[in-house]
């Protein structure tokens, strides 16, 4: 029986962690199923997928069609296509072997167009955009500046060759966000005994939760740049701002703000101001 992988992260994943139970339950059961093989990619019967989680055959279309709209999934006729499952799995040689054989079966529709069969599984990864993303047994780059760095500015001892291991088992921009994140988390730390080992850190991936904040800061920055928007008619250090006329930018704009707001305990207004120090 083939083994699947399934990251334990995945109750906290953001996609997941807001399903039903029974959707939950469909969503585990696409992943581990006799169905699935080394691509994510495979026929699928619902009669049987039925029988097997006791779910109606109405509620599993409505859940396919729900996780096809989150695009999680593709359905085309009897068969399903895992989108990320390639990134969260461990291959070997013998198993990329087999990788490559489940492609060379699959039916021409369900190929990536111009590609009837691939000769190295790293080709092959490539072509469904995951390059770099696919994890695997590796050596830690002990020559690595960016964790040395990450290290450094993290300022706390740990199982250092593990938390090297885990660093390089990033993509680069994830260690590059992970390297950003430091600052926001070590303000949350009111005392050094709790702190997380540098390992677990990364392990973890506990900078996701401020990467986040990250990420849509810059966003901000960037419309407010693009788009010279502070606010909704506030009134800071004697000027007066507005959002603009039009409603798309206005929608987009007020999101941020709540998330400026409740990462970063500042309004657009401030944020605007920062940026132009």
């Amino acid at each position: 029986m083939a083994k699947k992988t399934i990251d334990s992260k995945v109750w906290k994943d953001n996609f997941f962690s807001v399903l039903t139970p029974k959707q939950k339950l469909l969503w585990l059961y696409l992943i581990t199923c006799d169905f699935n093989n080394m691509l994510g990619i495979y026929e699928i019967n619902l009669r049987i997928v039925s029988f097997d989680t006791g779910l109606s055959l109405d509620e599993i279309n409505d859940y396919l069609a729900l996780f096809e709209s989150k695009g999680k999934i593709v359905v085309k006729g009897d068969y399903l296509n895992l989108v990320n499952f390639l990134k969260h799995q461990n291959y070997n040689p013998n198993m990329k072997k087999s990788a490559l054989n489940v492609y060379q079966d699959l039916p021409n529709d369900m190929k990536i167009e111009g590609h009837e069969y691939f000769d190295d599984f790293d080709d092959m990864v490539k072509a469904f955009g995951f390059a770099n993303k696919v994890l695997e047994v590796k050596k830690p780059n002990t020559k690595n500046e960016l964790f040395n760095e990450f290290y450094l500015k993290y300022n706390k001892i740990g199982r250092r060759e593990e938390a090297l291991y885990e660093f390089n088992m990033l993509t680069k921009e994830e260690q590059q966000l992970c390297l950003k994140s430091i600052p926001k988390y070590l303000k949350t730390v009111n005392d050094k005994k709790y702190q997380k080992a540098p390992q677990n850190y990364i392990k973890d991936r506990v900078f996701e939760q401020f990467t986040s904040q990250i990420k849509d800061y810059q966003k901000a920055v960037d419309l407010l740049r693009e788009y010279d928007v502070v606010g909704n008619k506030q009134t800071y250090k004697g000027q007066d701002y507005h959002y603009p006329d039009n409603v798309e930018y206005v929608d987009e704009i007020k999101q941020l703000e709540q998330n400026v707001r409740s990462g970063w305990q500042m309004s657009v207004v401030e944020l605007y101001n920062k940026i132009n120090e």
